[in-house]
């Protein structure tokens, strides 16, 4: 067991070395020679098993991404196949290798097969008390809803990747709340660390892409203030705390100025559309007014030629009554006489007409005793209009005779029907008596 411990320590020493130097093929094959060592001495299930494989798993995550930066797709994925192996025992890991795995295919353009790896990697974080790469998570989750191409709701998913944005950004905010990054990086110095010095900086640059992705999304929702405040926080941060010469900076600064510009030339053409907006507002506010006095002039047009129509009949009638000795006594006549004819035309179609609704209605609803009676309140009213109009004696005498004609209908109701003409007996006789004073 002895010689196993010191072939061991020296194979660790030897990897730390190759790590140090940036040999990462040259320690992998290292680690996998300390795994295979420890499998047959302590067993898969050991933890000194576990924690070969957990290092062995990080540096093909790092291998892979590596690759990938070179665009080297086909010993990128390899890598990937092989961390995903490796992190079977672990969540961590698998969370790690799930977020690199979404990178790659976001790199190739296969968003929703990124899509799905960060969502399997999300759930698995969401689980852990304190995930490492958590921000990352929801870092990659805002890249590929930005850059998804989906043809409904784009609004929701912008929406959904700023809320993602956001979690990263106070994620990693909360990484160096406790300890500022340069105080990171001076102990990381002190300890002679170069590696941590590394991370560090590689967490700053994480955060100001953070900041980017942010202002991405507000420009995308049309929130410009928002988002060209958000990128001069993320220049203002890399400056701060990376150094002069950074590329990001660079890169960062020129996002800054194309999105001013681009933001200028948004703003110039959504206040061009509103101003045609209001452009167009106007005319058809002018050609409803328009067609309004149009309408207004038609009107007053036609009220002016009645208003001239009926001056021209009074001035008519003005004419003719200031010349009485023309015609007068004939028009007098003629005027009397048409005034006589229509009075009577008028009383015997008054009669007519109420004759033939009391038939209608009585006829159908009421007894023959009842039709006589009310056929008697007729008869007596249109008495007592000819009277009153002083109508011509002829007409009198043809109403006399239906009153004749009347006073039989009711004596024969009064012999048929006397049972139930008792209970109008007294009215009946009134009215007999006056139809018999007529």
């Amino acid at each position: 067991m002895d010689s196993i411990r010191e072939r061991l320590l020296q194979l660790d020493q030897q990897a730390q070395q190759f790590q140090q130097q940036n040999k990462y093929l040259e320690a992998l094959n290292v680690f996998e020679e300390m795994l295979m060592i420890k499998k047959s001495a302590y067993g898969e299930d050991s933890e000194e098993y576990f924690k070969t494989s957990d290092k062995l798993c990080e540096l093909c995550n790092l291998i892979a991404m590596i690759f990938l930066q070179k665009e080297k797709f086909d010993a990128s994925l390899e890598f990937l196949k092989k961390a995903d192996l490796l992190a079977q025992s672990s969540t961590r890991y698998k969370a790690i290798t799930y977020n690199n795995l979404a990178c790659f295919y976001r790199r190739n353009g296969k968003l929703r097969s990124a899509l799905q790896y960060l969502q399997q990697a999300l759930e698995i974080e969401i689980r852990q008390e304190a995930a490492p790469s958590l921000a990352d998570t929801h870092l990659n989750m805002c890249a590929v809803l930005s850059q998804l191409n989906r043809v409904r709701n784009v609004i929701q998913q912008h929406a959904e990747a700023l809320e993602h944005a956001l979690i990263s950004v106070v994620l990693l905010q909360d990484e160096f709340l406790m300890k500022p990054p340069d105080q990171k990086m001076e102990q990381s110095q002190n300890q002679d660390q170069k590696s941590g010095e590394q991370k560090m900086k590689d967490r700053v640059a994480v955060l100001a892409i953070a900041y980017h992705n942010l202002g991405v999304e507000f420009e995308y929702l049309k929130r410009f203030d928002e988002a060209i405040q958000t990128y001069q926080k993320a220049v203002k941060f890399g400056e701060l705390h990376l150094p002069s010469d950074h590329q990001l900076i660079g890169n960062l600064k020129n996002v800054l100025g194309n999105a001013q510009e681009q933001i200028n030339q948004q703003r110039a053409k959504d206040s061009n559309k509103r101003q045609q907006k209001e452009l167009q507002s106007r005319n058809q506010n002018k050609r409803k007014l328009v067609e309004v006095e149009a309408t207004y002039k038609q009107n007053n047009k036609k009220k002016t030629e009645k208003g001239g129509q009926q001056q021209q009949q009074q001035v008519m009638g003005q004419t003719m009554r200031s010349n009485p000795q023309n015609n007068s006594v004939n028009i007098k006549e003629d005027d009397q006489e048409q005034q006589g004819s229509d009075q009577q035309e008028s009383s015997y179609n008054e009669h007519d007409e109420l004759k033939q609704e009391a038939q209608i209605q009585l006829q159908q609803q009421l007894s023959y005793c009842l039709y006589i009676h009310f056929h008697i309140y007729i008869i007596i009213y249109c008495y007592f209009q000819v009277k009153q109009q002083q109508q011509s004696e002829q007409y009198i005498i043809k109403l006399k005779t239906e009153i004749d004609d009347i006073k039989f209908l009711i004596n024969k109701a009064i012999n048929q029907y006397y049972k139930s003409l008792i209970v109008r007996k007294s009215k009946l006789i009134c009215l007999i008596r006056v139809v018999i004073k007529v």
